[in-house]
Order: structure tokens, then C-alpha cells, then sequence
């Protein structure tokens, strides 16, 4: 095993057992082996255990390594799964062939096992380097999309799925309605009880959003204690349903901090998409007016926007 890299696992796919062997001896010690005897037996065990590396045998009865290896090409399930192919050819075509249908190397018999060992380690380190770049990645985008302190969206991508939303609500003639939130006396919970407790009571808040709102919702923090939900496919009246009952559900919770319980509210504002016309700037727009509306009307309640025609 290489230094830094955990164990991984390996399959083995050769049609002769006497190989098999060879390459498990030669391999136990750097990765966990897995071996199957046919093309067919490979495609099944890849899905299976998810191997790093795939060390595949050209020569097999009944399907070629050639087409296994094309067909875990095709498999989204295995297609990053990489593989090398074992070979007795020394024609330069077929060493072609093979990198063409996406091998990452070759090993030629008689195996040697010093060669072997160091280009299965080779791919193996590489593997996990990919994946460890595929993890850093996907964080870094996590970290461009959601809010640090909510993991809701942040503002820039809940815009993004705001005009990805409105595109789908004109395409299908289906309703579309956006719920503004805010948190009343934010400030004050703040100056009372240290900015601390502000966090715990946006992530309270967030806690008890997700609880009510359908997965095809979208939550997204707009800014300090300001929040918008976006709800596909839903009504006016609909909306303001979801309103209440999230109304009620925040009002009810309590809030523990340093030994002090606190409670909050919440104002809301409605609007539903209009006709042609109608933007999602303009949505936000009228929801954000109804929310001030909501505010002046006394807070902890909900107001809406007449639907713009």
C-alpha cells in the first residue's frame, strides 16, 4: 500500500485461475482483491464492491476485455472506474484499442511482478488523488452555494434557481409563489442575549422551515435575518397556508441560550408570478412590499400581494 493512501480495493478479471494468483500475491498487500473469471461476472462484481482499479485480461471467452471494458465505460454506475488491461499481445494497435476505449495502462506477459506492483500503485495513488480532488470540489462548491451558517442557499444561487424556477412556471403554465421572511426584532434578540444567539435563532428558524417546506421547495438566506422560499407549482392561497402554519410552528419554539429561553416571530410576504410580464425581479418585489406591509401591520403575521396581471 502506498504511503498516504488508504487500503482500496482491486478486481482481478481473468480467465485463468494460475494468473489470478500470481496477480492476489503479488497485490494483497497494497489493496483488498476481488476476482472474477468472465466479462459478464465483471460488469455485475464492478457495480458490487466499486473497485479502484480494474486489472482486465484481453483474451477472455465469450465477451473480450476489449468490450468489458467498453461497457463499463457505458455504466454510469462504473464509468470513472478505472481500468488497465492485462495482456500476451505486443501488437501496437491493440495497445491503441485498448487506451482508446479508456484504459489508463497496459501490463504485458509474462507479468513482471516488479512492474506490476509499481503501475497498480501508480494508478492507485492516482485514484485516490482523483478522489480526494473530486471531494475538494464538490466542497468548494458547497461552499459557493449555501450559507455558512444555515446551509440554505445563499442569495447569488437561490437566484439562480429563482429564474431557473420562473423559466419552468412559463414553459408548463403552472403557478408559482414566493414567501419573504423576517425575522421580528432581530436586533433586539441580538442586543439582549449577544450575537450568538442571533446564529441559534436563524438555525432554529431554518430547522423548523425545512421541517414544513416540500423537498421542491427552495429556501434561500437572503441576507442577515431575511429569508425566501420559493414554492413551485403552488398558488397564492397555497402559499399563504404554508405561511401560517410556519407562523404558528416559529411562535411556538423556544430558544435556549446561556440558561435564558427566548421566543421568536416572524413576518411574511406573498406574491404569486402574474401574467406575461412578470419577472422575478418583480416577484420579489411585491413579496418584499408585502412583507413591509406585514411589519407595519403589527408583525408576527402574514400579508400578500395581489397577483399582478
Amino acid at each position: 500500500m502506498s504511503e498516504g493512501v488508504p487500503r482500496q480495493r482491486i478486481l482481478i478479471v481473468d480467465d485463468s485461475i494460475t494468473t489470478i494468483r500470481l496477480l492476489a500475491d503479488l497485490l494483497s498487500d497494497m489493496a483488498e482483491v476481488f476476482f472474477v473469471t468472465d466479462g459478464r461476472e465483471a460488469l455485475s462484481k464492478a457495480e458490487e464492491v466499486s473497485p479502484a482499479l480494474i486489472l482486465l485480461d484481453v483474451e477472455m471467452p465469450e465477451i473480450s476485455g476489449y468490450e468489458v471494458g467498453r461497457m463499463l465505460k457505458q455504466n454510469p454506475v462504473t464509468a470513472n472506474i478505472p481500468f488497465l488491461f492485462i495482456t500476451a499481445r505486443s501488437d501496437g494497435e491493440d495497445e491503441e484499442k485498448g487506451l482508446r476505449l479508456g484504459a489508463v495502462d497496459y501490463i504485458s506477459k509474462p507479468i513482471l511482478p516488479a512492474v506490476v506492483c509499481a503501475r497498480v500503485q501508480l494508478q492507485l495513488k492516482l485514484q485516490y488523488m482523483t478522489e480526494q480532488l473530486r471531494k475538494a470540489n464538490a466542497n468548494l462548491q458547497q461552499l459557493a452555494n449555501r450559507d455558512s451558517l444555515t446551509d440554505v442557499f445563499n442569495r447569488r444561487r437561490f437566484m439562480e434557481l429563482a429564474n431557473s424556477s420562473y423559466a419552468l412556471s412559463r414553459r408548463s403554465s403552472t403557478p408559482l409563489s414566493l414567501i419573504m421572511l423576517d425575522v421580528d426584532h432581530f436586533k433586539q434578540i441580538n442586543d439582549s442575549y449577544g450575537h450568538d444567539s442571533g446564529d441559534i435563532t436563524l438555525i432554529e428558524l431554518v430547522a423548523v422551515c425545512n421541517d414544513v417546506l416540500r423537498e421542491v421547495d427552495v429556501l434561500g438566506r437572503i441576507g442577515g435575518e431575511e429569508f425566501a422560499i420559493l414554492l413551485p407549482d403552488t398558488e397564492q392561497h397555497g402559499a399563504y397556508s404554508v405561511a401560517e402554519r410556519l407562523r404558528k410552528k416559529i411562535a411556538d419554539i423556544s430558544i435556549s441560550y446561556e440558561d435564558q429561553q427566548f421566543g421568536i416571530t416572524v413576518s411574511m410576504g406573498i406574491a404569486e408570478l402574474g401574467e406575461e410580464g412578470d419577472t422575478v425581479h418583480h416577484l420579489m418585489k411585491r413579496a418584499d412590499d408585502a412583507l413591509y406591509q406585514a411589519k407595519r401591520e403589527g408583525r408576527n403575521s402574514v400579508s400578500v400581494c395581489d397577483v399582478e396581471g
